[in-house]
């Protein structure tokens, strides 16, 4: 389970890193045509473990749009590397969840309600913003609205930091 847990923190580390290296400075990017609104209806209950992966994807997914709201490229094959690597590890229903979570535009609002749909607890919502943290201070850019937008997660789930 560790082992797990230290892939989980390894790949969203390079999805991170991938993210936010492009971020600056970047004005020929993509635009993200992917501006539907969730339905969290269409989203099942899973297992802890893939509770979590589904809503780290999700938080990741949502710190991206935080600072120029778009998934470019980059963004997109980093998601799709991520999910490749756990597709075996994860149920129908889990693999269902995710490729929903990754079609859609994922706001503050939203995150909270596949939070609560996937039944993540308070305390899985502190590791994944605490693993996200984690690898968004190891990197060399500006990361002050992805914090501004992980404060706020926690903020909203009585953690104060």
């Amino acid at each position: 389970m560790d082992f797990l847990l230290e892939i989980v923190i390894e790949l969203v580390g390079g999805i991170l890193e991938g993210v936010f290296s492009e971020i600056i400075g970047d004005k020929n990017r993509g635009t993200n045509s992917l501006d539907k609104t969730i339905e969290i209806n269409s989203l099942d209950e899973t297992s802890y473990h893939e509770s979590y992966i589904a809503g780290l994807l999700a938080t990741t997914i949502a710190i991206s749009y935080a600072d120029d709201h778009k998934l470019d490229k980059e963004e997109k094959k980093m998601i799709n590397h991520f999910i490749k690597n756990y597709k075996y590890d994860l149920s129908k229903k889990a693999k269902k969840n995710i490729k929903y979570i990754r079609r859609h535009k994922i706001s503050r609002g939203n995150l909270n309600l596949i939070y609560i749909k996937l039944n993540i607890d308070g305390h899985m919502i502190l590791k994944i913003t605490n693993d996200i943290e984690h690898i968004l201070k190891h990197s060399n850019k500006d990361i002050s609205k992805q914090m501004e937008l992980i404060n706020e997660i926690r903020n909203a789930n009585g953690y104060k930091f």
